[in-house]
């Protein structure tokens, strides 16, 4: 468990954790002026104004942050469909168009 420190509040209060297919997600602990660390879940898809990575979760605990993020999902790679989907082989089931195995994307959501 990591340990809070209040004369550090709003600084990382240990290493950051890359998860996610491509490492989308970054989930790291914050040191706050209250009782316990708050855990905080970036994602390198969404992204500020500024370029930044948006925070789009905080939690009392790691596995309540990362709960319920969709971590593989497979993308068509036919710039015509742009939709996640389900495939069967080589077939994008909602385009219906064939794709080699390496057009396939795998990332997450």
């Amino acid at each position: 468990m990591i340990q809070n420190n209040p004369q550090l509040a709003g600084q990382i209060a240990g290493k950051k954790e890359m998860i996610g297919g491509f490492q989308r997600y970054a989930v790291y602990p914050v040191h706050t002026r209250f009782a316990n660390v708050q855990w905080f879940v970036a994602d390198a898809e969404t992204l500020d104004g500024q370029g930044v990575p948006v925070i789009i979760r905080q939690s009392d605990s790691k596995e309540a942050a990362v709960a319920g993020l969709i971590l593989d999902e497979i993308y068509c790679a036919n710039s015509l469909c742009d939709m996640t989907v389900e495939h069967e082989g080589n077939l994008c089931e909602i385009c219906e168009s064939e794709q080699s195995e390496l057009e396939y994307i795998q990332s997450d959501c």
